[in-house]
């Protein structure tokens, strides 16, 4: 219980020593550190920083919430050797049980000054978050929001924001709390129920958020948000059906993903590029028919890691690709300006093309720094 309230304390070693005082009461907690916990602090401490980089200054509590929420789901998978429990294991190496990933929600929420805790439940052998957002408490499970067979890219959305009744109509019993979550609030009408992907923000001035829908014959995505009963579909991609077994799998295998500023979808077999600005969508990869579906993605960089699998039901292979996004005309221009000028100055040339071109795609992708290509 120690640790669970205080998840950012997972360096400490096993070994906890106290003293009482004269009235028998505890009075100095002495805690033992592990010998490379300088180390693992650090890392911890940078990825917390990466992970709360998903979360802006303006973004109220439940944007807050929702944006963790996506991230953690996003970022971690179930550990099914059962032996990593901590936040650290959550956000350092991506890999934990229930109580992993609660505590890291805990540990994230609580740095954004929004009031979260872990609770657990010895019935079930799990443990899942309570967090208040407007004064009101509410159930959120990021554990169960990633099932397994682990899918890159996939986020339910099931198990955020529920009232006692609603979390105990989800399979969740016999926990204990000195909370109660009365409110239902956020359990019907909401843009993220149904949601299989994370959700982003994509216009801070209007808090709108974009959000992929799938249905038997297509992909939609919408603009959407707190304040609105309805969403504004922006497009909608038509993909072949897919079956298993005679089955229908309801397409489950898109996602979307934000790769420095480009939203990025996948249905079976190919890669979507969406522009917000114009509501447009280009394929720009296109995977060979071998009998098997993307069931995952996920894009860092211009790298898409792709989950290929017969059915969903399966455990995925790994496939990786280099995507190339198109780049805006002005943002081309000033590129191939600054890369023009690091071969007069570093090479006293003109670039070739093929090198200009090189470079000049590597900038616009992200794939690397100018520091670096100097």
């Amino acid at each position: 219980s120690f640790v669970n309230e205080n998840p950012d304390l997972c360096m400490v070693d096993s070994r906890i020593r106290w003293s009482r005082t004269s009235s028998g009461t505890v009075g100095n907690i002495y805690l033992y550190y592990l010998d490379d916990a300088g180390e693992e602090q650090a890392a911890l401490d940078y990825a917390v920083q990466e992970a709360l980089t998903c979360v802006k200054p303006w973004m109220n509590e439940i944007q807050t919430a929702l944006a963790l929420h996506d991230y953690l789901v996003y970022h971690v998978e179930y550990d099914q050797t059962y032996s990593r429990h901590s936040a650290y294991d959550a956000l350092v190496g991506g890999s934990c049980v229930c109580q992993g990933y609660a505590l890291a929600y805990q540990l994230l929420l609580n740095r954004c000054n929004i009031l979260c805790v872990t609770i657990s439940s010895e019935a079930m052998n799990h443990a899942w978050n309570q967090v208040c957002i407007d004064g009101e408490w509410y159930h959120v499970d990021c554990t169960w929001d990633d099932p397994l067979p682990d899918k890159y890219g996939r986020v339910l959305h099931e198990y955020f924001l529920q009232s006692d009744n609603g979390i105990s109509q989800l399979s969740h019993y016999d926990w204990y709390s000195t909370y109660v979550c009365s409110s239902a609030a956020y359990e019907s009408g909401r843009f993220w129920q149904g949601v299989e992907s994370r959700i982003y923000m994509i216009d801070e001035q209007t808090a709108d958020y974009l959000a992929p829908y799938t249905g038997e014959a297509n992909i939609i995505l919408t603009r959407t948000n707190l304040a609105r009963d309805s969403s504004q579909v922006l497009t909608s991609v038509h993909v072949d059906s897919r079956y298993d077994n005679d089955s229908w799998w309801n397409n489950r295998f898109s996602y979307l993903t934000c790769d420095g500023g480009y939203y990025l979808f996948n249905s079976a077999d190919s890669i979507y590029l969406f522009n917000p600005d114009s509501d447009s969508v280009e394929s720009i990869y296109t995977r060979p028919n071998d009998g098997k579906n993307i069931y995952g993605m996920k894009v860092n960089k211009g790298v898409a890691t792709l989950g290929i699998a017969a059915s969903p039901n399966d455990s995925c292979a790994i496939e990786t690709v280099k995507l190339s996004y198109p780049v805006p005309e002005e943002l081309d221009s000033s590129i191939k300006d600054f890369v023009r000028r690091l071969y007069n100055v570093c090479l006293n040339r003109e670039p070739d093309q093929e090198g200009l071109n090189g470079w000049v795609n590597n900038l616009a992708n992200g794939k690397m720094t100018g520091t670096e290509v100097a």
